[in-house]
């Protein structure tokens, strides 16, 4: 008698959450479910040359109409190349979205985007760039309000992705054994970032919860982790109450910054928040704590927090994931007197946001 064999995989489980989400997104085609279903895998770790990668796939299902043009127009569109299906369904997702993937992931930078169109007998894909500033209402809102058959991909976290169909549902899928989120993470960094704008201009604040919005989940998708705090703009803080850390003595004003390209159009204004964001991505990607004021501003960065010289001996060689937990843990003890919000990220993308 041979010996006994089973082979278990999540494939049936995954498939089955991405169709039902799909279908609430108005995407009935199956072999699109089958290829939302192999991009799932495949966007959960991906990787090129032990390099990660982190691009944003619009899925399209079957359409008369040119949706990439009604989501973004002006887009520019690069077109890549396109792929027939196979007798397999399973074999023919697979191939599309590996060979979609390989010609585009390490392109999808700097605003560009992947996108994969049912098409014919087989799908179509490329990379497209909304001709929109970061400070604009771009495809990804386009897209959450417009109903039509297509959806977002993206990774939000290590071995995590997120899709967002067509009417704003968003569904985290997570091949760990983490537990279930309560809340989404693009959720409560938007509560984050509402309270990092509460002193902005009423006319302006939504709009600069919005930007901020986009740039932190950007942002903290790419990072290993990340601490952020949020202090009343009109408070002190001194330098030798951290002093590991770096505290700016003039704030960076990044939402002022995005005010003032919104408003003048120049490519000197552009570039000066280009440089900013760069900077801030830069000091979430630090070891310590990034501060934010109520203001859009920035108040400092690689600030330490937590018991006196154990938290220094934790910033290398002890887990990060524990050192960053006790800085979350004392600064929740925090709020409400010299901070109002603090946003704890861990490595496998569990996000909690606290607001005060």
């Amino acid at each position: 008698m041979g010996d006994e064999f089973q082979q278990i995989t999540i494939r049936a489980p995954l498939l089955g959450h991405v169709v039902d989400h799909l279908m609430k997104g108005q995407i009935s085609c199956p072999h699109t479910h089958q290829l939302g279903c192999e991009l799932v895998a495949l966007l959960s770790a991906y990787r090129e040359e032990e390099r990660r990668l982190f691009p944003e796939v619009y899925l399209f299902g079957s359409s008369e109409a040119d949706l990439l043009t009604v989501l973004a127009p002006g887009a520019k569109r690069l077109p890549i190349g396109q792929a027939e299906l196979e007798e397999e369904p399973e074999v023919g997702a697979r191939k599309v979205a590996r060979t979609a993937l390989k010609n585009c992931a390490s392109l999808a930078i700097d605003g560009w985007s992947i996108y994969i169109q049912r098409e014919g007998r087989g799908f179509k894909y490329g990379l497209f760039r909304p001709a929109v500033k970061a400070y604009s209402v771009g495809a990804a809102a386009a897209l959450v309000k417009s109903k039509l058959p297509a959806a977002i991909l993206r990774q939000s976290a290590e071995n995590t992705v997120e899709i967002v169909n067509s009417v704003g549902t968003r569904l985290e899928l997570s091949l760990t054994t983490v537990t279930p989120s309560n809340r989404a993470m693009s959720d409560q960094i938007v509560e984050f970032a509402t309270v990092a704008c509460l002193d902005v201009p009423t006319e302006h604040r939504e709009l600069g919860a919005q930007y901020l919005t986009g740039l932190l989940t950007d942002f903290l998708r790419a990072s290993h982790g990340a601490l952020l705090a949020v202090a009343p703009a009109d408070s002190v803080l001194s330098p030798e109450k951290f002093p590991d850390g770096v505290v700016f003595s003039e704030p960076i004003p990044l939402v002022q910054l995005m005010l003032t390209a919104m408003t003048e159009r120049s490519a000197e204004a552009d570039a000066q928040l280009r440089s900013h964001e760069s900077l801030l991505r830069g000091m979430i990607m630090s070891d310590g704590i990034t501060i934010l004021g109520t203001d859009g501003g920035i108040r400092g960065f690689r600030v330490f927090v937590g018991p006196g010289a154990d938290t220094k001996g934790d910033r290398k060689g002890a887990p990060s994931g524990g050192a960053r937990t006790r800085a979350f843990e004392s600064l929740k003890e925090s709020l409400g007197s010299s901070l109002k919000a603090v946003l704890f990220r861990s490595q496998d993308g569990r996000t909690e946001v606290v607001v005060k």
